[in-house]
């Protein structure tokens, strides 16, 4: 994977508990489900990217994505399909999977 100076994370709370988010600005990058506590979300970024860094000032790719994901957390239908995701790093094979999934609406399975 690429050099991950750049990546930068943010870190709120949803209905279901502290919810992380990791990016650059190219996009998404990964996504960290809710969990009782901030610090274990934090502690499991730094341990998957540790130079990563905390991003203080509200960037524009997780203000949208947040909004979704708090929609999403509270039971609202939310179409994540227009958030830009960065994959590079991941096999062809990865991407194919990954593009696909991201077809699927709203509970459909």
């Amino acid at each position: 994977m690429e050099s991950q100076k750049n990546y930068q994370y943010a870190i709120f709370k949803t209905q279901w508990g502290w919810f992380g988010l990791l990016g650059n600005e190219q996009g998404l990058i990964r996504t960290y489900l809710p969990v009782a506590h901030k610090e274990a979300v934090q502690s499991r970024m730094l341990s998957d990217f540790p130079n990563a860094r905390q991003r203080v000032a509200r960037p524009s790719w997780p203000c949208e994505i947040r909004k979704a994901i708090e929609g999403y957390y509270k039971g609202q239908p939310v179409d994540f399909s227009d958030i830009t995701v960065h994959l590079d790093g991941f096999s062809e094979f990865q991407r194919t999977v990954l593009t696909a999934l991201r077809t699927i609406t709203y509970g459909n399975t």
